[in-house]
């Protein structure tokens, strides 16, 4: 099977992980891929895999329609001689090369990881052509991010000496800079490659996931999530659908309502500190038991073979 892979996603970004473990999973199975985004150069390097670079210069809120206008312009050069060719199409990108893809006869799924996360202007104009076919927010206001600094400074008020760490970029990262070079508990990063993301995880004790209900986070699978618990952390966060996962064990995994995210919250922290060598390995047990990415990479593949067998 040849996979045709069209995202506006870059591989450098912090939510790169999920495509490129699924990238890397379907080569390990010996299919084909052209991979195609606005990346001048591929950090995945593969025999089997083909890196099609289309960058482009467009202002925030353009750069998708206009990389996908250079998609469908590629698209409209190529010939496929593979029969069992499959394309993967982001959402953000479909309406410009979904009806170049059905014109030269690629079946084609959509990739869609999460729906628009902006409350702004931005989150706004995207929710149509999501519902029609997914933007992520950054590190903002909307995902609760000053709740967990306000967790932090009530828990070290109780006499608990906890550090803060919160990764990645947005319209709060002024702010939170700004208190971190005030407060030694805060530390604050922005974007980095995942090899040492992952090492960072690895220092640490506790994952926060304090998105609240609302219909992006309730919808959205969080990747960090998994994340955390393949780092052997624990988890705390607020209950919703897109936060819950079943067969947990809650001296490691606890999820409680919004308006109680701060009170057992400092109590969650608590315990974890006086268990933690109790529970440490259980959290990175589960991932590895439950959360396999040979999981997602057989259900993908099944889905894409079942889309090349309906077309043929």
């Amino acid at each position: 099977m040849h996979v045709l892979w069209m995202t506006a996603r870059s591989m450098s970004d912090l939510c790169a992980t999920t495509q490129r473990a699924l990238v890397e999973g379907l080569l390990g199975r010996g299919h084909s891929m052209t991979f195609v985004n606005g990346d001048v150069t591929s950090p995945m390097e593969h025999e089997n895999l083909t890196h099609v670079s289309l960058p482009v210069n467009a202002r925030r809120g353009f750069q998708s329609r206009a990389l996908g206008t250079a998609m469908k312009g590629w698209l409209a050069t190529r010939r496929f001689e593979e029969q069992s060719t499959v394309a993967i199409v982001e959402w953000r990108i479909v309406k410009q090369v979904v009806p170049t893809l059905e014109g030269m006869g690629i079946p084609w799924t959509l990739m869609d990881r999460s729906p628009p996360a902006d409350a702004g202007l931005f989150g706004r104009l995207q929710w149509r052509p999501w519902r029609a076919a997914w933007r992520t927010a950054k590190l903002d206001r909307h995902r609760g991010v000053l709740a967990c600094v306000m967790l932090a400074q009530k828990a070290r008020r109780e006499g608990l000496e906890v550090n803060l760490l919160l990764i990645g970029e947005g319209d709060l990262l002024p702010s939170l800079t700004d208190l971190a070079d005030r407060h030694a508990f805060l530390e604050v990063r922005t974007p980095m490659e995942q090899t040492a993301l992952a090492e960072l995880l690895g220092t640490c004790h506790l994952g926060l996931l304090p998105m609240p209900r609302r219909g992006v986070w309730t919808l959205a699978s969080p990747l960090k999530r998994s994340e955390y618990l393949a780092s052997d952390l624990c988890i705390f966060g607020i209950a919703h659908e897109g936060h819950a996962l079943e067969g947990v064990d809650e001296a490691w995994f606890s999820l409680v309502p919004q308006e109680d995210f701060h009170i057992d919250g400092v109590e969650f922290l608590r315990r974890c500190i006086s268990d933690w060598r109790t529970v440490q390995g259980a959290p990175r047990a589960f991932a590895e038991a439950r959360l396999d990415w040979a999981s997602s990479v057989s259900a993908l593949e099944t889905g894409l073979n079942a889309e090349v067998q309906k077309d043929s």
